[in-house]
């Protein structure tokens, strides 16, 4: 458990961002990037690759946020709770899809077992098990990632 001062973001919203043109990072092999371009119309947007390179970045001021994909997301502040928070809304997409070979053997299995371990809420606990491990603690208000 962590206990830390109340966390205040820099950036209020998509909106401050595409008034300001501040510089926002993303991994350039996402479809996040395209997403920011094309739907959000944000311009100032800077190529990271690697996760341990947004602290830099936000240090040196290359990037005033950072948009990742929720694993990601979760990962980050999970190694950086104590010097980022995440604001919202979160984006809601398809998810991971699954290609096999027209025919194969496996695909209904593994099908099966996806849709099973959705019921069963085995993917929320293993999310949670392995995402969500910290609690953040603002003004005697719990906040769980």
């Amino acid at each position: 458990m962590l206990t830390v001062h109340v966390l205040e973001p820099t950036v209020r919203d998509i909106e401050w961002l595409r008034k300001t043109n501040a510089p926002v990072g993303c991994d350039p092999d996402s479809f996040v990037c395209k997403y920011l371009t094309d739907v959000l119309k944000l311009k100032n947007i800077k190529n990271i690759s690697l996760l341990n390179e947004y602290p830099d970045n936000f240090k040196n001021g290359t990037i005033s946020a950072a948009f990742l994909e929720l694993p990601y997301e979760k990962f980050f502040l999970k190694q950086y709770c104590n010097e980022y928070t995440a604001v919202g809304p979160s984006y809601q997409f398809g998810g991971l899809g699954f290609v096999f070979p027209k025919d194969s053997l496996i695909a209904n299995n593994v099908s099966e077992a996806i849709l099973y371990l959705l019921e069963e809420g085995k993917i929320r606990d293993l999310e949670n098990e392995l995402l969500n491990t910290f609690i953040l603690h603002t003004n005697a208000q719990a906040i769980q990632y």
